[in-house]
């Protein structure tokens, strides 16, 4: 029980971390499209995109700091603990300098990732510098964050995220409101991401009192042990990256930078989706880790079949909104052009597509972290690093044939293959159940919300046309609420409805049991 309520707490606070991350950027990106223009703010998304493969050099470092920390605490073995740290600062310092020597040679040779044409030169020199910088020196203050989560302190790491959010959200819309460009946004990035490690840095070691953090601490054998452990997990992450970031480096290289800007309307809340959708399957690890050191293959089974269950539905009802509900929202929020789909795709058929493929990685989410638990890394870097590559194949081709909706194509593809076929076949196998038994456990209930959510739409338009914020509000509520009701009544068992109206003080807790 007391697993099960730490799980909760983490999965509760990741979900407000997300959802204040969703809505600051509802609120700041029409600001940044009309402070910067569709040309700048294009060329703003290709260079956090480019500056983002830098987290590929991480090695899963993170992870393996994660994953020892973890383990050193629960023996009580300090001395160990301060080898991991100091080991890990190292290395990623080290790392660190070697992305200050690229991010210089990115500013001065990379005119062609950014501009159509031209040399890159002045203000954008200067933002690719300071985000690269940023970037950089984030580097080893990040496993500080790695430890906050290893002590299971989900909690203050969500306080100080959605604090630099707010902050940072709050900057840019003082700046960009008087004038200011592509710079002003690249300062505020870097310096509020800085103070915010700053601060789980301090927050860690206050969480691990007696740790030493110095040179003499670290080691060849504990470099060894965390290179181990995060190889794998760094082909994983690797293919993540490409996955998330090559799309807008394709479009940039093919169709243009005005073109990123129509596929980043579309494809910018899929971030936040599967973000939100991690962040709840991430808390099973543990869980999935120590049923699996037990030799528990019953229970590992239950946790994959009802975790994929109550996941997908969750998934559903916001993969279902963005589907559903896509157009609507777009035309609200920015500027109806975007719908079009006469120079470029529309972004509202972009992010139905995108939001389709979210929608199939999530039946996996769960299981992926199960296979975690099973120490099944090197299947996972396989497979993740096979997506990932045919992800860039199909989507070059793709730009050229069919724009932005062949990109999206290109991430819908593998999507359909590694996480609908490959992976919960070999899961099933693993778990001595079969294919069939997985479909059965979650297709149901999500198709059932699925419709509950289409059929709702189609009603509420009979009845009025979305054109603002409050006639958006109402039919988001009103799908949303067709979805929730569907969920709750043919996607839930009956313990797990007692259990929750138990934490609702609407039935006692004896009745969920």
């Amino acid at each position: 029980m007391g697993a099960m309520r730490t799980i909760a707490k983490n999965v509760a606070s990741n979900a407000v971390g997300y959802l204040v991350t969703l809505v600051l950027a509802i609120l700041v990106t029409p600001l940044a499209i009309d402070g910067l223009g569709d040309a700048d703010y294009g060329l703003w998304i290709v260079i956090v995109s480019v500056t983002g493969y830098y987290g590929i050099l991480d090695l899963g470092i993170r992870s393996a700091v994660s994953q020892s920390v973890t383990r050193h605490w629960s023996r009580g073995d300090k001395p160990a603990l301060s080898r991991t740290l100091s080991t890990a600062l190292a290395m990623t310092g080290a790392m660190a300098v070697l992305l200050v020597a690229c991010t210089i040679l990115l500013a001065t040779f990379g005119d062609s990732l950014f501009l159509e044409d031209g040399k890159l030169e002045g203000d954008l020199r200067e933002a690719v510098l300071v985000i690269g910088i940023g970037v950089a020196l984030s580097f080893p203050l990040a496993i500080f964050g790695g430890a906050i989560q290893a002590r299971e302190r989900f909690d203050l790491a969500n306080i100080i995220g959605v604090g630099e959010r707010l902050i940072t959200n709050a900057l840019y819309w003082w700046f960009l409101s008087r004038g200011h460009g592509i710079v002003a946004l690249a300062w505020i990035t870097t310096v509020m991401g800085l103070l915010a490690h700053l601060v789980r840095a301090v927050v860690a070691m206050r969480l691990l009192p007696g740790v030493e953090l110095a040179p003499r601490h670290a080691s060849r054998a504990t470099l060894r042990e965390l290179f181990g452990f995060g190889v794998f997990s760094f082909l994983v992450s690797i293919s993540d990256r490409l996955v998330l970031y090559t799309d807008t480096l394709v479009i940039q290289l093919t169709l243009g930078r005005t073109a990123v800007t129509y596929y980043s309307l579309g494809s910018s809340f899929i971030h936040h989706y599967l973000g939100l959708i991690n962040s709840v399957a991430w808390t099973l690890t543990p869980h999935a880790t120590t049923l699996d050191t037990g030799r528990d293959q019953e229970s590992l089974r239950r946790v994959w079949l009802t975790g994929s269950r109550l996941i997908l539905l969750l998934a559903t009802i916001i993969g279902s909104g963005l589907i559903l509900l896509g157009a609507d929202f777009i035309a609200v929020w920015t500027d109806p052009k975007y719908l079009l789909g006469t120079e470029y795709t529309s972004s509202a058929v972009v992010m139905s597509v995108l939001a389709l493929a979210a929608l199939l990685r999530s039946a996996m989410a769960c299981g992926k972290q199960v296979l975690f638990g099973m120490r099944e890394v090197r299947f996972l870097a396989r497979l993740s690093i096979a997506e990932a590559v045919a992800n860039v194949v199909l989507s070059i081709p793709g730009a050229y044939w069919l724009g932005n909706l062949g990109v999206a194509l290109g991430t819908l593809i593998p999507a359909v293959v590694v996480h609908v076929w490959v992976q919960p076949r070999h899961l099933a196998r693993r778990l001595e159940t079969t294919y069939t038994t997985f479909l059965l456990a979650i297709l149901p209930p999500a198709l059932f919300v699925f419709s509950a959510m289409g059929i709702a739409r189609w009603a509420l338009g009979c009845v009025f046309v979305v054109t603002n914020w409050p006639t958006m509000f109402a039919m988001g509520s009103g799908v949303t609420a067709a979805g929730a009701i569907a969920a709750w009544s043919f996607g839930l068992e009956a313990n797990e409805r007692l259990r929750i109206l138990s934490k609702l003080g609407f039935a006692r807790t004896h009745a969920a049991r």
